[in-house]
């Protein structure tokens, strides 16, 4: 991640991350599930794809750019799932 410093040994973003970020940066606990899933969803809110608040001290994710976010899903689909020439 560009523009990151180092806190607690977990390297999150500078000034600009959501509260909820921070959080889940802070709440690194080693399991490779959760580290996965927090390193996916930082990137896509990097990409302005989604935004991460709380409500009533639980996250809450919001799709802000659905379009893009379903082109990204699409492209990860045939890189990993290629099908060649098949047409859906």
């Amino acid at each position: 991640m560009t523009n990151g410093h180092l806190r607690r040994g977990v390297r999150t973003t500078g000034g600009s991350s959501s509260p909820a970020a921070e959080a889940a940066a802070t709440k690194h606990n080693g399991r490779y599930t959760n580290n996965r899933l927090r390193k996916s969803l930082t990137y896509l809110e990097q990409q302005g794809l989604i935004v991460r608040t709380t409500h009533e001290q639980k996250p809450e994710i919001t799709v802000t750019n659905r379009a893009a976010l379903l082109t990204l899903r699409r492209l990860w689909d045939k890189v990993h799932f290629p099908l060649g020439d098949t047409d859906l």
